[in-house]
């Protein structure tokens, strides 16, 4: 699954590639999430599952999502796909906070998801550092969808707009 409002880095489907060498649906559990409007992080850790941005799945596993999709109307997709799948799973571990492969960008235009706005955990991250650190200089490439008041601040010279 590709998202079009969260980061993937360069190396995401060539490494999700190579897990469906060994399941059928495969994901990494950790979820790091960047507040534009807010410039706050939060970084969650879920063993149980992979957020929707970040699973993969081989086409047998299409008929279990269809199913997932058209027998409920409440949220929480990628939670009912990966609980009722029977066939081969993998899950991906790494430490909540790092970088990974995928990061959640809440506050780009467009509706408004359920995780849009940050919980009481959420880490003030004014100067973009947190950002830089997990998606490097692409980061540059969100100044422009900054919380009201910030879009126009000047961030620090090591943090200057990809070219």
């Amino acid at each position: 699954i590709i998202e079009d409002d969260d980061y993937y880095s360069p190396e995401y489907v060539a490494t999700v590639t190579g897990w469906l060498d060994r399941a059928d649906l495969v994901g990494e559990t950790s979820a790091n999430l960047y507040f534009l409007h807010s410039r706050k992080y939060q970084c969650f850790q879920n063993h149980q599952l992979a957020g929707w941005c970040k699973t993969g799945f081989r086409p047998t596993v299409i008929p279990a999502v269809w199913h997932a999709a058209v027998s409920s109307n409440q949220h929480a997709l990628d939670l009912r796909v990966w609980k009722g799948w029977r066939g081969t799973k993998l899950l991906v571990r790494n430490d909540p906070g790092q970088g990974g492969f995928c990061i959640g960008i809440k506050g780009v235009p467009g509706r408004r998801g359920l995780t849009w706005g940050e919980g009481c955990t959420a880490v003030d991250d004014p100067l973009l550092d947190k950002l830089y650190e997990w998606i490097g200089p692409d980061a540059g490439y969100y100044r422009g969808l900054l919380g009201e008041g910030l879009a126009s601040s000047v961030l620090p010279a090591q943090h200057s707009p990809p070219r």
